[in-house]
């Protein structure tokens, strides 16, 4: 059997499996994807979408009502059950999702890399652990990253029609996730190494920028009449820029600088809304960066590696305990001092650690190469991980940030294991945008 027919019957077996996972798993949720939920459900039983007047002042008794988060991914969910009923009607669109973003690895893959990083890259989204357990919670990651995908290839057919379209996901992506500025950074450094002079350049970009303001306009008119405030996208930024610029952060997700004595307290006698919270917060956080400017840059290694030591964030959708800690140090310490005596899922945990760093070094050594490359549809994708990944280290780290960047992660992997195939080693397609 060729090899293409055993990639494409992979990519079809894994669709099929996660379909099952989906369908034996309870639904439950935790963390984010739980709140994200409770949101939704919330959204159905008033009749209001969110955010609405409820939003604008705090609950202090639940952590995700100090600021407004992914209202985008939230009002999609609602959307969803609405149609759907049901939490697995939504899991099954995951799937889909899913499939979706494994055809576009594939499609950019083939097109700007070579044939084999195509295919292999296909195999390689298709093995992937992780993609068997995110399916199975409602996080915004997975629907964030294939309308990114979805937005860059659309760009690069340099149709009036889908730059126009392009701008539009931009809004829509970046009401789920705020990468506005880093999404619009990348396809600038599209444009402008593009062939095009510089009349059909800025023609391009003044229609992309016409259509993205067009779109946020419009998302934040609709939630100012029912919020009071005109709000876009999500108000966390105070929030998370304190957590990684205090006294007490270690580079991880902590909340001790919310406790009482510390820098981030507010105390729950206050009238304060979101908006000035995260005002607040956001100061705050600026005033202690300034104080201790070397404190908080030492803090970036820290981060970089909670940001990317691990890639446990989805997998206990896979233990029968979506609660089950697998992220925790103390799981991670437990599975080091215990090795090899494993069960299934340690095992499997196992596998996906030892998988994900083989293609993260890999995509690191492809890194290398692709900047010495003409191709600009690598650097661009190259660009946006770097980008990516600094606005991380001004927050903090945590592994599920670095599941947007897994797609170039798989991209670069591939491109490298496709050079024993290739007679020109190490060449991308130059690609004439």
């Amino acid at each position: 059997m060729k090899f293409k027919s055993i990639v494409f019957i992979c990519y079809i077996l894994s669709i099929f499996i996660q379909c099952i996972i989906v369908l034996v798993s309870d639904a439950s949720q935790v963390d984010d994807s739980e709140n994200y939920l409770r949101l939704a459900y919330r959204i159905i039983n008033s009749g209001e979408w969110y955010p609405s007047l409820i939003d604008n002042y705090p609950d202090y008794k639940l952590d995700y009502s100090f600021f407004i988060h992914s209202p985008g991914y939230v009002n999609y969910l609602a959307f969803l059950l609405i149609i759907v009923k049901h939490v697995k009607g939504i899991l099954l669109i995951n799937v889909a999702i899913n499939a979706i973003l494994g055809y576009e690895l594939f499609y950019i893959g083939k097109k700007y890399f070579n044939e084999k990083t195509g295919y292999i890259v296909l195999l390689l989204f298709s093995i992937y652990p992780t993609n068997y357990g995110i399916v199975c919670l409602t996080g915004n990651e997975l629907v964030y990253t294939m309308l990114a995908f979805t937005l860059i290839i659309l760009f690069t057919k340099n149709k009036i029609i889908y730059i126009i379209l392009t701008g539009i996901l931009i809004g829509f992506a970046n009401w789920m996730r705020p990468f506005l500025f880093i999404l619009f950074i990348v396809l600038c450094f599209l444009t402008f190494y593009s062939n095009d002079n510089l009349i059909n350049k800025i023609k391009k970009l003044t229609i992309l920028a016409s259509s993205i303001v067009l779109t946020v306009f419009i998302i934040g008119f609709t939630t100012y009449e029912r919020f009071g405030s005109f709000v876009f996208q999500s108000t966390t930024g105070g929030y998370n820029l304190l957590i990684g610029a205090n006294d007490h952060a270690d580079g991880s997700f902590s909340k001790e600088v919310f406790k009482k004595g510390n820098l981030g307290y507010i105390g729950s006698n206050t009238s304060l809304d979101v908006t000035e919270l995260d005002h607040i917060w956001k100061e705050r956080a600026i005033f202690w960066i300034k104080k201790h400017p070397t404190q908080w840059i030492l803090l970036f290694p820290k981060k970089f590696f909670y940001l990317y030591c691990s890639d446990s964030h989805a997998m206990s959708a896979l233990s029968g305990n979506i609660k089950a800690p697998v992220q925790s140090r103390d799981y991670t310490l437990k599975m080091i001092h215990t090795f090899p005596k494993y069960n299934k899922f340690q095992w499997l945990l196992f596998y996906n650690q030892l998988f994900y760093v083989t293609c993260l070094l890999l995509s690191l050594f492809g890194s290398y190469l692709i900047i010495k490359e003409k191709n600009k549809i690598a650097q661009a994708l190259l660009l946006y991980w770097i980008l990516g990944t600094v606005m991380n280290l001004l927050l903090f780290g945590g592994s599920k940030f670095h599941y947007p960047y897994m797609p170039i992660i798989l991209l670069f992997a591939s491109f490298v294991i496709s050079k024993r195939y290739d007679k020109n080693k190490f060449k991308l397609k130059n690609i004439k945008l």
